[in-house]
């Protein structure tokens, strides 16, 4: 999965989706089925029920301006994610 980081001092691994259907649509009916299936798919790459998944719009960034983030607590790193090295956190990330 591309654009996944891991925040070790935060045990937080976090997905940013980008521009989603969610954060472009109107129709409640779409913006369900948009969040839908993007829960899925993070939660089956990290590992975790979908009741441990978060998510947010980011408003303030300089790189992710609008796009949502997926998050979720764990201490198992899946294969090809991005670690930040221990001064950084996940918000440290993505509102720099």
């Amino acid at each position: 999965m591309n654009n996944t980081y891991y925040s070790p001092s935060e045990k937080i691994l976090f997905w940013i989706a980008g521009y989603t259907l969610m954060d472009n649509t109107n129709n409640v009916v779409e913006q369900i089925k948009s969040l839908s299936k993007d829960l899925s798919s993070f939660s089956t790459f990290a590992k975790v029920s979908p009741d441990k998944v978060n998510t947010f719009f980011c408003e303030k960034s300089s790189h992710y301006k609008y796009m949502r983030v997926f998050y979720c607590e764990t201490e198992e790193i899946p294969e090809g994610v991005f670690k930040l090295d221990d001064d950084w956190t996940m918000i440290k990330w993505i509102k720099n």
